[in-house]
């Protein structure tokens, strides 16, 4: 089992707006800059993927209903409603309730309420932009009222730049992942495997290899209508032995054919058998007596981990009985970059593109327009299908960095050679990089053109570059502390995820199925959830924490694929923690707790610290039953917080004092009441002094996590 917090490899630096420092200047990250590898995750395990035959024929049951047994986490919980409670703040309980309310008329991205920008009486009068057909009653995003403004479509108008898709059709929307690929005129290859906690992921390359599907179309319609399922067969690879099958509905797929071959051009030629007419789709596979949601599971079969045990599997579905099979060869096409092709998108993706236009590359877009930009607008548009789409999102995610890449790929050979004779030095030569290891000033700076593509050396390497800057202009910071994501628990996700109410939400168990599907959405909940802490918690006029002047934090996934921060505050009028000054006693005492409330002053509380703050040894904190817990647990019991010596506080990594804890609190982490009583995660809170920044610094940041280990 891999540590919680394994992905450390996707980070981002968050800083205040006002501090003009150009020197301490971090990033910010919105709800419109949603990181776009929010569900990629890095997996050692390649045999987290089940990809026996056996399990290829799961069709009475849903791939939920595998997870929640897989998953050990309690889904049990049910909270009460916090928002009229004592000691909340209910501007940040209204906070995390707001969902999308409206969607832009310019560029169809769904609208947070605070986003939303009226149509002014100058844009109405703009002759040169009545396509859009706008009315006083509409609401336009920050992006497109800033261009329409100034007399500018904007490239991420759906009508001016051409982006519009029309809705995706019954014949396509209701087939099952295998179904679709069998339509793709370019087949993605991808590994995807469940994570611990159930979410999807991608691993390994991404492959698009351009097929015919001539040959599948005819297949098909050589079975006939009257068989309502059959086996498809892959031809593996000549260095593989792995062979997988699966099964697919051929009435679901000749309709779907047939919708294609009427409606896209792309699929004119496809073949001239199809004489079909589409009917209107049945809810049952007759010869199978399984209904539609329940033949729908077939398409995760081969996502199920190897230490579940096979269900019953029903005699319709077994492979011994005789199904017509369709074979699909092996494409002798060399692999192709869909976004540089045209149509490439739409041949790789029918069923999200069902006419064929309205993809990256293509001819019919008036107006440039960059991947970042590109795929902003498809994953946040008030049409779901492309975020809801893992297939198309993970795909997405992972050659976003690739686009990037050859984006800034020139940059190198822009750079300039420091030079006696010229002040503003001199280009690069092809010498010059063919000897680069002779030239320190080459190899030290030619890859820092990739700073902004995460997960990049340079990426690392400028985030610390800003960390140390805000050290130098501030000091050492006052608290280090860790947010994790109760995303199964929270009902104000479940808002968002189903568009239910808070109370309907309360209602239910867990949200599992709703977040593994649209994982975008679950990130985008956690941001604007951390934002309402800063704001109406932290900053707050009771300020928890104190006066905190600035923070630096850093975003990553765990390994169960949800959000985790790290993140450093600087309190302001704290004692250095190197002092013995009576007033860092008293801080600590009041922002840091280890103790177990009670029940019967704070039942709140109670509930949470025991839900959410106590430690259990595990295989990441323990590997064996015989070694040390890595965190330390149990805790020692301390009648009082006190200051430690500079000794003993060297001999523990720099933990310089020791909380008030009880005989029963000997397992339970530390937190802040106030923090945990409105965020509802687990955390972790810490005074730290300069020896322990240095530690963290480097673990978060700069060391891998091998090294970490």
């Amino acid at each position: 089992m891999k540590p919680a917090d394994q992905n450390h490899t996707y980070a981002s630096t968050v800083g205040r707006k006002s501090r003009q420092s150009k020197i301490a200047k971090t990033v910010h990250a919105n709800e419109n800059k949603i990181h776009l590898r929010a569900v990629e995750h890095n997996i050692s395990h390649a045999d987290d993927i089940f990809q026996s035959s056996n399990m290829s024929n799961l069709s009475n049951i849903g791939i939920h209903d595998f997870v929640g047994s897989f998953c050990t986490v309690d889904t049990t919980y049910v909270s009460h409603d916090p928002l009229h409670m004592p000691k909340h703040e209910n501007a940040f309980e209204q906070a995390i309730r707001i969902t999308p309310t409206s969607f832009c008329k310019c560029c169809e991205r769904f609208l947070f309420p605070e986003q939303c920008k009226h149509v002014s009486e100058k844009l109405l009068l703009n002759i040169a932009l009545q396509q859009l057909h706008l009315s006083s009653t509409d609401f336009l995003c920050t992006t497109c009222k800033t261009s329409l403004t100034k007399s500018r479509m904007p490239s991420i108008s759906s009508i001016g730049n051409n982006l519009h898709v029309p809705d995706v059709p019954k014949h396509l929307s209701a087939l099952n992942k295998i179904e679709k690929r069998l339509l793709c005129q370019i087949q993605v290859f991808m590994l995807m495997i469940i994570l611990p906690g159930g979410q999807f992921a991608e691993k390994g390359l991404v492959l698009n290899l351009p097929v015919d599907v001539t040959d599948i179309a005819n297949q098909v319609e050589s079975i006939g209508n009257n068989t309502h399922m059959c086996a498809v067969n892959f031809e593996a690879s000549k260095l593989t032995s792995v062979k997988t099958k699966h099964f697919v509905r051929p009435s679901y797929l000749q309709k779907a054919f047939k919708w294609l071959q009427e409606n896209n051009h792309l699929y004119t030629r496809t073949t001239d058998t199809l004489n079909s007419k589409p009917s209107e789709t049945d809810n049952t596979c007759r010869r199978c007596h399984v209904d539609q949601e329940q033949c729908d599971s077939i398409e995760e079969n081969s996502l199920i981990p190897i230490d579940y045990t096979v269900p019953h599997v029903p005699d319709t579905l077994n492979p011994s009985h005789d199904l017509p099979v369709i074979n699909v060869a092996r494409s002798a096409e060399a692999p192709v970059n869909i976004y540089d092709i045209e149509y490439g998108e739409e041949k790789a993706f029918p069923w999200l593109f069902p006419t064929g236009v309205g993809g990256f590359r293509g001819t019919y877009h008036p107006q440039k327009i960059s991947p970042s930009i590109y795929f902003r607008y498809r994953f946040y548009n008030r049409n779901a299908q492309w975020r809801t789409d893992i297939t198309y999102l993970l795909h997405s995610a992972a050659m976003s960095d690739i686009l990037a890449l050859k984006q800034s790929i020139g940059v190198y050979m822009k750079m300039r050679k420091p030079s006696v004779l010229s002040q503003g030095g001199v280009p690069l030569t092809v010498a010059d990089v063919k000897h680069s290891c002779s030239n320190p000033n080459i190899t030290e700076t030619s890859y820092m053109f990739m700073k902004k593509i995460r997960g990049t050396v340079a990426y690392f390497k400028n985030a610390l570059y800003n960390v140390l800057a805000m050290f130098r202009s501030l000091g050492p910071p006052t608290i280090f502390m860790t947010l994790s994501a109760d995303d199964l628990h929270w009902p104000e996700l479940g808002m968002l995820l189903e568009n239910i109410s808070y109370d309907e939400a309360q209602q239910k168990n867990s949200f599992m199925s709703s977040m593994r599907h649209n994982p975008l959405m679950t990130a985008i909940h956690f941001e604007r959830r951390f934002k309402a802490l800063m704001k109406h918690v932290i900053h707050a006029k009771h300020k928890p924490l104190g006066n905190v002047k600035d923070w630096f934090i850093r975003v990553e996934f765990q390994n169960r694929g949800s959000c985790h921060y790290h993140m450093f505050l600087w309190v302001d009028g704290i004692p250095s923690a190197v002092s013995d000054d009576p007033r860092l006693l008293s801080y600590i005492s009041q922002v840091i707790h280890t103790d177990i409330p009670s029940q019967a002053d704070d039942p709140e509380l109670y509930q949470l610290v025991r839900r959410l703050q106590t430690h259990s040894h595990s295989q990441y904190c323990r590997p064996t039953s015989r070694s040390i817990c890595r965190f330390g647990f149990p805790k020692k019991v301390c009648e009082e917080t006190i200051i430690l010596s500079h000794s003993v506080a060297s001999a523990q990594n720099g933990r310089f004092y020791e909380t008030k804890r009880s005989a029963d609190a000997v397992y339970i982490n530390s937190y802040n009441p106030t923090i945990l009583r409105h965020f509802r995660s687990n955390m972790d809170i810490q005074i730290i002094n300069n020896a322990k920044v240095l530690l963290i610094t480097y673990a978060i940041i700069c060391a891998s996590q091998n090294q970490m280990n």
